[in-house]
């Protein structure tokens, strides 16, 4: 899976986002950062090289750009990496964790649960 930067993160989830989408709209989305435009731009660049976007075509002088991998398999490659790196692949220490912290309220573990339930009966 590819590696990104927090940074570049932030760039990729617009452009998941809006499926397809030109730099200066980026630029744009990401104002809260107070990036400059150069910066954005070359972290599409970084994006570009890593693989993890494409140009799919060229509108005047903008390039519009397409991310090459869906969020979602982004999202499962990245919490397998956690759970590795951080939790010896074990979901439920993770789960545990968020518990300790308080970051879980009961109707998310009662969903959890559910969740589990409806897993094991197919």
């Amino acid at each position: 899976m590819v590696k990104v930067s927090d940074a570049e993160l932030e760039v990729l989830k617009v452009i998941w986002d809006k499926k397809e989408v030109t730099s200066n709209v980026i630029i744009k989305e990401v104002e809260k950062f107070h990036w400059s435009a150069n910066t954005v731009r070359t972290l599409i660049r970084r994006l570009q090289a890593k693989g993890a976007i494409r140009v799919i075509e060229k509108e005047g002088k903008a390039y519009i750009y397409k991310p090459v991998f869906r969020k979602e398999k982004y999202r499962k490659e990245a919490s397998k990496r956690l759970l590795e790196q951080l939790y010896n692949n074990s979901a439920s220490e993770l789960i545990w964790q968020f518990c300790e912290a308080g970051d879980l309220n009961v109707q998310q573990l009662e969903k959890i649960i559910k969740s589990i339930e409806e897993r094991e009966k197919k």
